[in-house]
């Protein structure tokens, strides 16, 4: 990382952080304000969709091909609450007749969200790097695998596989801070290292675990991993459900169709 160098939190103050570590001044402004700034508009809509907010999502109506602007409020109410003024006003119309004759069985729901969880991934592994970088320092962020994590992160190479190695959401914290562990068993796995991390948003917390190599001479084999079922970090064990690779632990919906009942 090229540039003069800041004091950044590691987490931003936004989300509850307040662990800070130095960085480049250039890339975090370039790179790494842009995916903090996606890692919380995710968990802005993680929080609507569960429920844990109230905050209606912008979203497209479509009944019969004729589309209207919308905001809707997901949850138990799933109020709809249209937008005359960013919409086709012949659109409106011939929706409001629709429901006034009884006429709609189903409609469309198009979510403008932007939502997409490797963006989430990709400012889990950054957050993941400036923890690995405060703890070790340049004898990490110039090893190999602190230069690919890097690399991986600057251009933004979303298909990398340090964005698919063990971790993901986890509901509980050990210790429930953000931290580092390292592995104490097995042996073979003693140059690995757990991030583990917690935002809080206005609504909600959410925790995550990531798993990664952070001494040069550490070699991944993705069949050990699936072998796995627990590591033991500092004395606490942690199980891996899903091996050596990682699903989207949540969704957020890009459409809907919902069925309307009619009185």
């Amino acid at each position: 990382m090229m540039g003069g160098l800041s004091i950044e939190h590691v987490i931003p103050e936004k989300l509850g952080g307040n662990i800070k570590t130095l960085t480049c001044e250039k890339c975090n402004k370039d790179f790494g304000s842009k995916l903090i700034s996606k890692l919380v508009t995710n968990l802005s809509y993680k929080d609507i969709f569960s429920g844990k907010s109230n905050k209606p999502v912008d979203a497209q109506m479509e009944i019969l091909g004729k589309e209207i602007n919308i905001e809707y409020y997901p949850g138990e109410t799933n109020k709809l609450n249209p937008q005359p003024k960013r919409s086709n006003p012949k659109n409106i119309a011939y929706h409001n007749k629709l429901f006034e004759n009884n006429q709609v069985s189903d409609f469309k729901l198009t979510f403008k969200t932007g939502y997409k969880s490797e963006y989430e991934q990709m400012a889990v592994l950054l957050i993941s790097y400036l923890l690995l970088f405060r703890y070790f320092g340049y004898s990490y962020a110039f090893n190999r695998w602190g230069f690919l994590t890097r690399n991986t992160i600057i251009q933004e190479l979303y298909d990398s596989p340090l964005l698919k190695m063990s971790g993901g959401f986890n509901a509980n914290l050990l210790g429930g801070n953000t931290a580092v562990l390292f592995c104490e068993e097995p042996r073979e796995f003693a140059s690995q290292a757990t991030i583990q991390m917690k935002f809080k948003t206005e609504n909600s917390e959410y925790s995550y675990t990531k798993f990664l190599p952070f001494l040069p001479n550490t070699k991944v084999n993705k069949e050990a991993y699936s072998n796995r079922t627990s590591f033991r970090f500092k004395g606490f064990e942690m199980t891996y459900s899903d091996g050596f690779l990682i699903n989207p632990s949540f969704t957020v919906p890009d459409a809907l169709i919902v069925k309307f009942s009619k009185p």
